[in-house]
């Protein structure tokens, strides 16, 4: 088709999101010079923490790529779905760049993981489907390792299970221990109640009138810059691993730094600031 009658996105949100939020862009091109520096650059290192550092921080921006092209957009919904692992993500790259001895127990849980993929495939087809090879190798891996993950239900008979993560620690008490206790609430128990199907998040969606029960407006520009502006600083936590593990340069760093504060000392974005959406959505932009 010469011209597309069905086109993706609202030009009309896209136009809205830069009346509000002028000075995100007018500083967007310091961020993207310093996300090109630290992203788009050759380098080789034999180092498990350096690839493991890299790669991470790499994720963690297509995550906030993801969260600005739905925010552009009104999705304020699909951000939230977006945010909750981009905090996951950030919360397991500084505590690994901050216990670098613990590394291989986060990379060794991927057989744990494998392992479970593989009898979930089996038990919810059939055995076979897979290459044997395949499945032996992540059977004697998890044989191999498994011991490591072990977690003690009861001290006095001695019970123990497999633990659900790489970590004994969990994510909340992870998050607190490398500063990042400022994003909990906003990027992770907020979002999980759109990424779970929690009764809160069908609520969020209803609206109640003198007709009866609705569905509410779908798009949420509010709550999307809100969800933006807790993406943007989880984003600056990344690169700012990137910086120090790497010595880059970090005097862009704390331009953008600066630069955040100002795009997001906005009064609708600050808890009863007004506006439609609920404030308990705002993201840290007092930070």
């Amino acid at each position: 088709m010469n011209d597309m009658q069905i086109r993706f996105g609202f030009p009309d949100q896209w136009r809205a999101f830069a009346g509000r939020n002028p000075v995100f862009l007018e500083r967007f091109d310091r961020l993207r010079a310093l996300l090109d520096t630290t992203f788009n650059r050759k380098w080789f290192s034999a180092e498990p923490i350096e690839r493991f550092i890299f790669t991470a921080g790499r994720l963690t921006l297509d995550d906030w790529l993801e969260v600005l092209l739905l925010c552009g957009n009104g999705e304020a919904y699909g951000a939230q779905k977006v945010l909750r692992p981009m905090f996951e993500r950030v919360v397991t790259l500084k505590y690994i760049h901050a216990h670098p001895d613990e590394l291989d127990a986060y990379l060794d849980y991927y057989w744990i993981n494998q392992r479970k993929l593989v009898s979930a495939i089996e038990s919810t087809f059939k055995k076979g489907l897979l290459d044997p090879a395949k499945v032996q190798e992540v059977e004697d891996n998890y044989q191999r390792l498994k011991d490591r993950y072990k977690v003690t239900l009861c001290k006095e008979c001695g019970t123990t299970r497999l633990n659900i993560a790489w970590n004994p620690k969990d994510i909340i008490t992870m998050a607190k221990e490398v500063g990042l206790t400022d994003f909990i609430v906003p990027a992770y128990y907020l979002p999980m109640q759109h990424t779970h199907p929690s009764v809160k998040g069908m609520l969020d969606r209803l609206e109640i009138t003198a007709d009866g029960v609705t569905f509410a407006e779908r798009l949420q520009p509010l709550t999307g810059d809100r969800i933006l502006c807790a993406a943007h600083g989880l984003l600056l936590h990344s690169l700012d691993v990137q910086i120090e593990h790497f010595k880059l340069d970090a005097e862009l760093y704390k331009q953008l730094v600066t630069d955040f504060g100002e795009i997001w000392k906005r009064p609708d974005l600050q808890p009863g600031g007004g506006g439609a959406e609920s404030a308990s959505s705002a993201a840290p932009c007092d930070e």
